[in-house]
Parts: C-alpha cells; structure tokens; sequence
C-alpha cells in the first residue's frame, strides 16, 4: 500500500525519480508526484500517465533535462518548437526525435551545428 500513499511517494521518487515506475497509477497520474520524480530524474517521464505526458510544463521539465526524453513525447510536443528548442539546448542529439519539419528551422538548426559542431 506504500505505492499509493502520496507522502510516502513524494520522498521517494523526490530522491529517485525512476520509483515512478513503482508507484500506484493514479500517482502516476499526480502532477507533484511526476514533476518531483522528473526533477530528480528526467527519464521518470517514461512512467508518467498519458494524460500528463500531455501536459505542457511536465513534458518541458524533462526536456530541459534530458533532451533526449523528446523520443518519449506526444508527437504534438516533437512538433513544438520550443519544446524542440528546450530539448536541443539540452542534448543537441535530440534533433533526432523531432518532427521533420523543424529539421528545416534555421534557429534550430543553427544552434546544432554552432555547439560543437554536428553535421548533417
């Protein structure tokens, strides 16, 4: 029962985000218990419910993070370009997993190939 107690939760996943994973669904589904988990640990993300992987902040949060954690996104936020941007800032690789569309942005692209030099 330790899974659905919210408190119990918090502390947890605030320390090792990837407990997630273990927690009850309907705390996969609570916006404090996700955001916690994804500050401590971005790929928490993966664990969160479909309905707050919609959620614009908390798919920010673990882009920021984690660039990489765009693979893991609603298609919706692999074709928003600050998310985009948010996720290249943080891993330049992330360009990988965003919608073909903005492979063409010239910001976008610009800051990939200036930051340390990736070519395409």
């Amino acid at each position: 029962q330790m899974q659905a107690n919210k408190k119990i939760v918090l502390q947890v996943v605030g320390q090792q985000g990837d407990a997630l994973a273990h927690a009850d669904p309907s705390l996969q589904d609570d916006y404090e218990v996700v955001f916690a988990a994804i500050e401590d640990d971005a790929d928490a993300y993966e664990f969160a419910s479909p309905a707050l992987k919609l959620d614009r902040s908390i798919t920010m949060a673990a882009v920021q993070k984690n660039g990489s954690m765009l693979q893991h996104t609603p298609k919706v936020f692999q074709k928003d370009r600050s998310i985009v941007f948010a996720a290249v800032f943080a891993d330049k690789y992330a360009i990988e997993y965003c919608d073909k569309t903005l492979t063409k942005d010239r910001e976008i692209i610009s800051y990939c190939v200036h930051r340390d030099g990736i070519h395409f």
